[in-house]
Order: C-alpha cells, then structure tokens, then sequence
C-alpha cells in the first residue's frame, strides 16, 4: 500500500447501524456513568467546557460531547520525524 491508505469504501468491518450503537453506547458512559478524573487541572478544563464536575466525577452531557464532534475538524495529517510520507486522516481513508 502506498502512503495514501486505503479508501475507506473498501473496508468496512461495521454496518452504520453498529457504528451508531457503539457511539449511542460512548454518549451513555460519558453522560450517565462519568468517569473519574484525578488532575485539578483537568477537572477545571471539564467544568469550563461544561461537564458536570462531581468531586472527582465527571459526566459529559450529549450536548457538550455533539459540539466538541461538530467542531472537530474532518480531518488530521500525521507527520513522523523520520519518515517524509504524512498520514492523513478522513473519513475516506483507512490504515493499517
């Protein structure tokens, strides 16, 4: 393969439905059960951002997880500091 990767419509080990339960599946964890959280730092970047801080519990409401995804760019360019050929990362291409 060469350094452009795999066209993503090529491989797709999971239907749309599946994705949708494991992200459905991702929302519930972040919204209802939290996660622990041990950095001060951290902890106030959550708050700000609009995470409900519980002590060391932090919960991420849907709404805030949606907004970080719809501001997330659609894609990434992955340089390595021995090698000339980027990754870069869309939803059309797949690694390996």
């Amino acid at each position: 393969m060469g350094s452009g990767g795999l066209r993503a419509a090529h491989y797709r080990p999971l239907t749309d439905e599946q994705i949708g339960q494991i992200h459905e599946a991702a929302l519930h964890v972040l919204a209802d059960v939290g996660m622990e959280v041990h950095s001060e730092r951290c902890l106030a970047a959550y708050d700000s951002a609009g995470a409900d801080v519980d002590g060391k519990r932090v919960k991420i409401p849907r709404e805030v997880v949606r907004l970080a995804i719809d501001s997330a760019p659609s894609s990434v360019t992955l340089y390595a500091r021995e090698d000339d050929r980027p990754l870069h990362l869309a939803e059309d291409r797949v690694y390996l």
